[in-house]
């Protein structure tokens, strides 16, 4: 299946990104239980976020990504390119 990259970039005071974390982190968990999320994590200058997904094709990636509650809450900007794990080192889950 494609790998996709999710570049987020935050436009929302931390405060709102403190008040959605918790739902953020529980649709994450979710996404790793279903194979779907391989990686993912913030940037350390807190500007945003990357994430590492693994989806049959770029609607399921865009609608996955849709569903996020920091996309939902308006809490910033992504954008998603797919690419090619040309190493093959990613471990497959």
């Amino acid at each position: 299946m494609p790998l996709f990259v999710r570049l987020f970039t935050n436009t929302a005071p931390r405060s709102e990104f403190e008040r959605h974390m918790e739902g953020h982190l529980a649709y994450l968990r979710e996404l790793v239980a279903e194979g779907k999320l391989r990686y993912a994590g913030p940037f350390a200058d807190g500007t945003g976020g990357i994430e590492i997904l693994q989806m049959k094709d770029r609607i399921e990636a865009q609608e996955t990504m849709r569903r996020d509650p920091f996309v939902v809450n308006g809490l910033g900007v992504y954008e998603l390119r797919e690419f090619r794990d040309i190493l093959g080192d990613l471990p497959q889950r």
